[in-house]
């Protein structure tokens, strides 16, 4: 059949002072089809990974970034199992609380603010605020627990973040086949979020404080071949092919292949982390690994670089 391109235009949307993010083209293929081919010039730069010689239609669609709205419910808790599976900790309470949190945290939809149709979301979460929650309480423990079972380093390096109380919990997920030149934009959103939620008066002052982050946590879906993961659901991986996988920093089995994050932009996040440890076999591999809030900020402007390049 006929190949189609997304023609991109990102925008803002309802979030707070958002400046319009450039335009794009990238390949999405059909389930049954190979990976398409991209024109570089009209990737942004980016040798984005594809190999289809079929004629080609040009499809516009918008992609919008928004705070969560209760409407984005369903399609959050979905995400969050497929992190978490039914828990602990228990997705419905995550998702509660994403929904619940407007000062942090992005959606990315096509269809508007009302559409019940989220492609994914990030958000990040304050101890300060939700510690106190059953879900972050069951997340300490299962973190806890992982980290004292892959080694005593880990166990200690994960403790010094989690008890300064001064870390950022990210959560996202989004869907596989959302195109990987619009994923920085979604990073930038909830980076010029944190500035929002402890510079801007209109914040309460005591999240104004909760969200001043000395680390930023990542806690991700892993997988030992992110190619093979990936075409499992007929889809490319977004990920630019001059781009090389950063290895799992944690102890592996020789004869396997280290983990990587599933997503190939927090391979990025992953290079600048202090510390990292993986847990898990199949799809229940996880990774876990946190960085400088400073280097964090770093690593989403030079996404933001990479993609528009």
């Amino acid at each position: 059949g006929a190949q189609v391109f997304l023609v991109l235009v990102a925008n803002m949307g309802g979030k707070r002072k958002r400046e319009k993010t450039e335009k794009g083209k990238l390949a999405r293929p059909a389930p049954d089809q190979d990976e398409p081919e991209s024109d570089a010039e009209d990737s942004d730069g980016l040798d984005w990974e594809a190999n289809n010689d079929d004629e080609s239609d040009d499809l516009q669609v918008d992609f919008e970034y928004f705070e969560p709205q209760e409407v984005d419910y369903h399609s959050v808790r979905s995400f969050l199992v497929k992190i978490f599976g039914e828990g602990p900790p228990v997705p419905s309470e995550i998702a509660d609380s994403v929904v619940a949190q407007k000062v942090v945290g992005t959606t990315i939809k096509t269809e508007g603010v009302e559409s019940e149709d989220c492609l994914g979301f990030m958000t990040v979460f304050s101890p300060g605020l939700v510690g106190d929650t059953t879900w972050m309480k069951d997340c300490c423990s299962v973190l806890r627990a992982a980290a004292a079972k892959h080694s005593d380093e880990s166990a200690q390096a994960l403790g010094r973040v989690l008890d300064s109380g001064k870390t950022g919990w990210i959560f996202t997920e989004r869907l596989i086949n959302v195109p990987g030149n619009v994923v920085p934009s979604l990073y930038e959103c909830v980076r010029k979020d944190l500035v929002y939620a402890t510079t801007s008066k209109e914040v309460f002052a005591n999240e104004r404080v909760a969200f001043q982050f000395d680390h930023m946590l990542f806690w991700v879906t892993a997988v030992r071949d992110r190619d093979a993961a990936v075409k499992k659901e007929g889809v490319p991986s977004g990920e630019p092919t001059k781009k090389k996988a950063k290895k799992d920093k944690s102890k592996a089995d020789s004869s396997a292949p280290p983990l990587v994050p599933l997503y190939f932009e927090q391979d990025h996040f992953l290079s600048k982390a202090e510390f990292s440890f993986s847990y898990g076999e199949g799809r229940g591999s996880r990774l876990v690994f946190a960085l400088k809030k400073a280097k964090f900020d770093a690593a989403v402007g030079e996404l933001l670089a990479l993609r528009l390049e």
